[in-house]
């Protein structure tokens, strides 16, 4: 009986590829991304129906896009006048504790 020659498929003996890991935010930590974001924001004066939007818009951005993407959008509500300087400070941190290179 003649042996076929093996070809191997595992990873170590494919190539890599020639792309950049962009940091995004970790899937797995959702719940308590967003239990320590609900923590940050009950100090804020703001609209629990704002707050639910923000999250949800802040994940996606997060998860989609990548966590530069994210802090500009944070970025961008401290310069509305949404947040103070020192919230999203906390929360560009926050996304800093929660990432993943993907």
């Amino acid at each position: 009986m003649a042996y076929r020659k093996r070809s191997y498929t595992n990873s170590r003996f494919k190539k890599k590829n020639d792309y950049q890991k962009v940091a995004m935010l970790n899937l797995r930590s959702v719940t308590p991304f967003k239990y320590h974001l609900r923590e940050i924001l009950d100090g804020s004066k703001l609209d629990d129906d704002f707050i639910n939007a923000f999250i949800a818009n802040l994940i996606t951005k997060g998860s989609r896009g990548s966590l530069s993407d994210a802090k500009d959008y944070v970025r961008d509500l401290e310069k509305q006048g949404i947040f103070t300087d020192a919230t999203s400070e906390e929360i560009c941190s926050l996304l800093d504790r929660h990432r993943k290179y993907r």
